[in-house]
């Protein structure tokens, strides 16, 4: 259901869903770079991301695909880099990040003003 929802609103491509299962059927889990693409497509709506670099040390790590959605979410202020100023794109996103990300998500969708520090 999730799944069809997204691919209805836009959110994920079919292309995207290989990348969802690994050979066995299993579920993969998710990078930070593929949570970026899958919230900067859901929070950008469609439209057309001109942004092609971020601040990160390791933007050339970030994907040509995923760095206008990394890049919009940094400037929003939603995903953040480590002590280092490096997004780490291929890490695995832990809970901890995730729990961040979707309150600082809803923040900025109802409109509340960010905490910048979390």
């Amino acid at each position: 259901e999730a799944v069809a929802y997204g691919l209805e609103q836009e959110i994920i491509t079919v292309g995207d869903l290989d990348g969802f299962m690994k050979g066995d059927g299993s579920s993969n889990n998710a990078t930070r770079e593929d949570v970026a693409v899958i919230f900067g497509r859901a929070l950008n709506q469609g439209k057309t991301l001109s942004v092609s670099s971020t601040s990160y040390s390791d933007n050339a790590s970030i994907s040509t695909a995923a760095r206008p959605y990394v890049a919009y979410l940094q400037e929003k202020k939603i995903m953040v880099g480590d002590d280092e100023n490096k997004f780490n794109p291929k890490e695995l996103i832990n809970r901890a990040e995730m729990a961040v990300l979707v309150t600082k998500t809803y923040s900025a969708v109802s409109g509340e003003a960010l905490d910048v520090e979390s």
